[in-house]
């Protein structure tokens, strides 16, 4: 890793043995002077000298700054940079955000283009909520994470206590992670898949060219095979596998107070997104499922599942505690084609990602499926 003295401009290489570091989070400007500009001519943005000036005013003898400490050409340096993203910022003695777009005003700061960025979320996560920090575009401080929490929490939809570490951000589930984690940009279409590498801790190399379906694809089978997540199967496309039907398709069930699945004592439909007490994802059974496996029919997972109708209800591996009760978190599956028969052990399904819930007692008239789920996100 490539550190620069906020003294001398000069970059070194740091093999181990790290010495205490800033780390500057912001967003590209159209023109930036990069890490060949700085090595062959010692050419930095004023941004980068605004951010050398501060620190050496504080004592900080080192920083880094992706503009000027990574090689962009190389891909084995943007690889080792995005799986340590998460640890880079956590480790650091101090993290500034530098936004390029706002004054002096607090009530400004929820307005910054800088939240919008797909690679900020682990930048964002990452830091103990006094080690953060937020400049405006002279470098004023605007306060810290934990100052700025409230705001910072209606700008990202991240919760206040993930913002402050009161609860540790790695500890939420993947579906909780990539709902906070959608709808930003990103320079080209992949870089909005790799920019979550480091916040979901997954051993994903980056492959610049592959097209966002594929890189999503890959993602999506690290989760599931690697880290054995399923509240993916809640979260909507391209990042999860729920489809949402058409207007035109809207299921009438999902408008009713209470299911009819009353055999199943099933509770009403909510949104994933709107969950915030979720358990932690596999508790322990008896015989743990296989793992999901991508192949030529589809991903494969095998869910504990209990025909009803035309259906399936198949259980995520999650419960939520509701009304001081212990549910299991359920999704529906609807087979795709007329040719699917739910009574078989495996089938081809869809699920729109809405969840029910069903006591945990009733579990033991579920059985093992293998349902194979189209992971295209174009599909």
């Amino acid at each position: 890793m490539r550190l620069l003295n906020t003294k001398t401009r000069e970059l070194f290489n740091v093999r181990s043995d790290y010495p205490e570091y800033a780390v500057l989070s912001h967003r590209w400007d159209a023109e930036e002077y990069v890490c060949k500009d700085l090595m062959e001519h010692s050419r930095t943005s004023k941004k980068i000298q605004g951010f050398c000036d501060l620190l050496e005013k504080m004592g900080i003898q080192y920083c880094w700054a992706d503009v000027c400490c990574l090689d962009m050409t190389s891909r084995s340096e943007l690889n080792e940079a995005t799986v340590s993203m998460y640890s880079l910022s956590k480790n650091a003695t101090l993290n500034c955000v530098y936004l390029s777009d706002i004054d002096e005003s607090m009530e400004s700061c929820a307005n910054a283009r800088w939240f919008t960025r797909s690679w900020a979320m682990a930048e964002l996560l990452a830091p103990k909520p006094d080690r953060m920090f937020f400049f405006d575009r002279t470098w004023k401080p605007l306060g810290s994470k934990r100052d700025l929490s409230e705001t910072i929490s209606k700008a990202t939809g991240v919760p206040v206590d993930v913002l402050t570490h009161r609860r540790d951000p790695m500890s939420a589930t993947i579906g909780e992670k990539l709902s906070w984690a959608s709808d930003k940009d990103a320079s080209n279409q992949e870089d909005h898949i790799y920019a979550l590498i480091s916040l979901l801790g997954l051993p994903m190399d980056m492959r610049p060219g592959e097209g966002k379906a594929v890189a999503t694809m890959r993602m999506q089978k690290h989760i599931l095979g690697n880290l054995e997540d399923y509240t993916v199967l809640m979260l909507k496309r391209p990042l999860g596998i729920a489809r949402r039907p058409p207007e035109e398709m809207e299921d009438p069930e999902l408008q009713m107070e209470q299911p009819s699945w009353s055999q199943l004592d099933l509770h009403s439909p909510i949104d994933f997104v709107s969950t915030k007490t979720l358990s932690k994802y596999l508790p322990k059974l008896r015989k743990p499922p296989d793992s999901p496996q991508l192949t030529g029919r589809g991903l494969r997972v095998t869910l504990l599942a209990k025909r009803v109708d035309s259906y399936i209800i198949a259980w995520t591996y999650c419960t939520q505690v509701r009304s001081g009760k212990v549910y299991a978190v359920c999704i529906r599956v609807v087979p795709v084609d007329s040719a699917s028969d739910t009574q078989n052990a495996y089938f081809r399904g869809n699920t729109n990602g809405l969840v029910c819930y069903v006591s945990e007692d009733r579990l033991r008239s579920f059985q093992y499926k293998d349902v194979y789920f189209d992971i295209n996100p174009d599909a």
